[in-house]
């Protein structure tokens, strides 16, 4: 058992009010009050797991027991994620999910509260985490301008990460935005740094895109919360995060694109399944290639 503990990351904005009157001001560390442990990401190895905590804005390595025990210490290692643009309301990135390349050399991460995506050197003698690159926005600057800054509860009106999937072949990473309802494109270079593709960002098809999954190296799947309405999605921010699209379209839907594997790019396939309010899903395990 590891019980990680932490005081939290507050916001910037304590004090800050909902423009539509209905939430009132926010208490101090509003929302991120705590430790609060969003995802893990298991090295290729075994030998290692690294924990997203986005209370803490930290990343937590541990080294993984020998034998049948699962008891573990404090960290081997930590580190503190990157600090949000100015432009976002919260002070830290909010690491939410994690994921190492194939080789286990680089660690990926999609960070929820400032809608970034950071890459990470790993040494899988240490399990420390040194940073590739500088981190990179998922959403276009002219979109987050428009947008004002908004608590996160409040899905529709604000910009959030929603996860990340690394190509099978290691040359692309895809990451989802909730609120702007997209997927962000980027290419991985040869030492782990990302930097957006040509295309940069695709409508997922629907609303507050959660997870993402590729069964190959051309094909990606997107797990939309709600069916697209553009209605819902109104520029000054004041549409209904829980307003259902009109018939024939689902509460939600798992859209699937095709992938061009040199350039990155998605393309709707056309292929939609109507599913109930989904927010996770995962295709067939692939051999691990760490050597």
């Amino acid at each position: 058992m590891c019980t990680p503990t932490h005081p939290g990351t507050p916001q910037k904005a304590l004090d800050a009010i909902d423009p539509n009157g209905e939430s009132g001001p926010f208490g101090a560390g509003f929302p991120e009050n705590g430790c609060h442990p969003h995802g893990i990401a298991l090295h290729p190895s075994g030998k290692w797991l690294v924990m997203s905590d986005l209370g803490s804005n930290n990343f937590r390595v541990y080294s993984l027991p020998v034998g049948d025990s699962f008891k573990v210490g404090p960290p081997d290692f930590t580190l503190a994620a990157h600090t949000a643009p100015d432009s976002n309301i919260c002070y830290g990135a909010g690491p939410k999910n994690a994921a190492f390349s194939s080789d286990g050399r680089v660690l990926f991460s999609c960070n929820e509260l400032d809608s970034s995506v950071s890459a990470y050197r790993f040494d899988d003698q240490t399990g420390e985490l040194t940073p590739c690159g500088s981190p990179c926005m998922a959403l276009p600057q002219s979109w987050l301008d428009s947008v004002p800054p908004r608590p996160l509860p409040f899905y529709d009106q604000c910009h959030s990460g929603g996860s990340l999937c690394l190509a099978p072949d290691g040359k692309h990473l895809y990451a989802s935005n909730r609120g702007h309802d997209s997927v962000a494109c980027f290419a991985v270079g040869a030492d782990g740094a990302l930097s957006p593709t040509a295309q940069f960002t695709v409508p997922a098809g629907g609303r507050i895109s959660w997870n993402l999954t590729m069964p190959s190296d051309t094909l990606l799947v997107v797990c939309n919360q709600y069916a697209d309405d553009p209605e819902a999605r109104s520029g000054d921010g004041k549409g209904d995060p829980k307003r259902v699209a009109p018939p024939p379209k689902g509460p939600g839907n798992l859209r699937v694109f095709s992938r061009d594997p040199a350039t990155g790019e998605l393309t709707p396939s056309g292929c939609v399944y109507e599913v109930d309010e989904p927010s996770t899903l995962v295709a067939a395990v692939r051999p691990k290639l760490y050597p």
